[in-house]
């Protein structure tokens, strides 16, 4: 049976701050789309607080199976206050599911905040080149970078639609599993 497995990016400490603290952003977006989807009879599976990343890839590794889906959640943040918008990024070896999950899901996350689209885009093209979240286990991996924390538009947009957000994208997972 496939399941949904829902990753806090950064842990409070660990992640990019600006006008929000995006590990506690990150926890609030994974809790909130976890409520959504237990209320549609969805069962997600979260990650530990706690643990550093090295932790996370090695338990997930344990865990998922290639059905199973893993929506890794982040907020983006640049130097640059007008940077702004959404993007989506699956692995540079992707599967058919990775790439139509992750444009449902950016496309509901940009009809929902009113952000600019920055498109789905390859782990590849991300400024590491590779990324543990996308590439170290096999399974329909997923890493949403919201917004941009740096950008008060994105902030203001995000945190009127927090709520609408987390429950369409706890739609879009849940119609992959139920």
């Amino acid at each position: 049976m496939k399941k949904i497995f829902l990753i806090a990016g950064h842990q409070p400490q660990t992640g990019a701050k600006a006008f929000l603290d995006e590990g506690i952003e990150t926890l609030k977006m994974r809790n909130l789309i976890y409520k959504y989807l237990k209320s549609m009879g969805v069962n997600p599976i979260m990650d530990d607080d706690c643990k550093p990343l090295k932790e996370i890839v090695s338990w997930l590794k344990k865990n998922v199976t290639k059905e199973d889906i893993c929506l890794d959640i982040h907020f983006n943040c640049s130097g640059n206050p007008s940077a702004n918008g959404t993007e989506v990024f699956i692995p540079t070896q992707h599967c058919s599911d990775e790439k139509r999950i992750a444009k449902e899901i950016l496309t509901n996350t940009v009809d929902v905040l009113g952000t600019k689209t920055r498109g789905v885009k390859l782990e590849s093209q991300t400024h590491l080149g590779k990324i543990a979240m996308l590439s170290n286990f096999d399974a329909c991996n997923i890493l949403l970078e919201v917004c941009f924390i740096s950008n008060t538009d994105d902030v203001d947009k995000y945190s009127t639609h927090r709520e609408e957000l987390a429950k369409q994208i706890a739609s879009v997972l849940a119609k992959e599993v139920l």
